[in-house]
């Protein structure tokens, strides 16, 4: 069977099943969750009965999409979407490290038909690597039906990430377990997979909960009943769950570095990354300073649903018009 556009994809991620639902309102649309070498053979039968392939995050597959479209006539649709893009060796975070790695991702980024990066800060990492590449900015949206205040008391401070070795300098959590460690009397919340952590229970504050895994209905109650959302990360290339925070009433503390300043605009604290004496201020001054109202609209009116679907439909039309 003919599909119209053909997405793929490393793993099932909220916004990557967004974008699909949303595609699927205008266009017949395939998808390739492609987890293994394997699929590879997978991804050359599904060109050959594509018109437009849409990779989500600019991997291996990205490659091999792009290197295979000329054979099939297909055009090609990149969305980076961070780590893909990012070479941060004092974390060892970026697939740019990798030299091979990195040539491919390069050629990819250059040749594609389209690249749409999820924010300026995304943009500049690709035009860095690629700097012909056909990019434009399309950004994340979000459902306000969804992610709605509601009518909780609200309480304490959150942040979504996995909690492990790994992520405790790139998420910035080390620093949000110090502003716990300092703020004992405010509870703390972390929501995100916790599993393989043992070794990092020690270190958490007994005013610290971690969740581990929530689904998205229970994450989005557990923005309504905080009162601040900190993101105090290394990196970012948007910050999805600080959209759908702010969204919900929560008042944002955000680091200084990629993406972040972007998406709150002047809604909120931002600190300089690591800096635990300015995120303790910080977060002592968001509780006491209640932004909620004004962090729903900035979201509302700069980053909605229908945009970034009129947005992605636009693109994709072009890609089939084109000879």
């Amino acid at each position: 069977m003919v599909s119209e556009v053909l997405v793929v994809f490393p793993q099932h991620e909220s916004f990557i099943d967004q974008d699909i639902r949303l595609l699927q309102n205008h266009f017949g649309v395939a998808e390739l969750e492609y987890s293994s070498r394997h699929d590879r053979f997978t991804l050359v039968r599904e060109l050959r009965r594509t018109r437009v392939a849409i990779a989500w995050f600019v991997l291996g597959y990205a490659y091999a999409l792009v290197r295979l479209r000329p054979l099939f006539g297909v055009k090609s649709l990149l969305i980076p979407g961070g780590w893909d893009v990012e070479a941060l060796p004092e974390l060892g975070y970026g697939e740019m490290l990798s030299k091979k790695r990195g040539r491919r991702t390069t050629f990819a980024l250059s040749r594609a038909d389209r690249v749409l990066a999820v924010s300026l800060f995304n943009e500049a990492r690709v035009r860095r690597w690629a700097p012909a590449a056909r990019v434009d900015v399309v950004y994340h949206g979000f459902d306000s039906s969804f992610f709605s205040p509601g009518d909780c008391d609200r309480v304490g401070v959150m942040t979504v990430a996995r909690f492990s070795p790994a992520t405790l300098r790139l998420k910035g959590l080390s620093t949000f377990l110090e502003v716990a460690k300092r703020l004992p009397e405010v509870p703390f919340t972390i929501c995100g997979d916790s599993s393989g952590s043992s070794s990092l229970l020690a270190s958490v504050p007994s005013n610290v909960r971690l969740t581990g895994y929530v689904p998205r209905d229970r994450l989005a109650q557990l923005y309504r009943e905080a009162s601040v959302y900190a993101q105090l990360s290394a990196v970012e290339s948007f910050g999805c769950a600080l959209a759908e925070a702010m969204l919900s009433g929560c008042t944002p503390v955000v680091s200084e570095r990629g993406a972040l300043p972007e998406v709150v605009g002047s809604v909120g604290e931002r600190v300089p990354y690591g800096d635990a004496d300015a995120a303790v201020a910080a977060v002592e001054r968001a509780l006491n300073k209640d932004q909620g109202d004004a962090a729903r609209q900035h979201i509302q009116s700069r980053f909605p649903l229908e945009t970034r679907e009129s947005r992605l439909v636009a693109e994709v039309t072009e890609l089939l018009e084109e000879p």
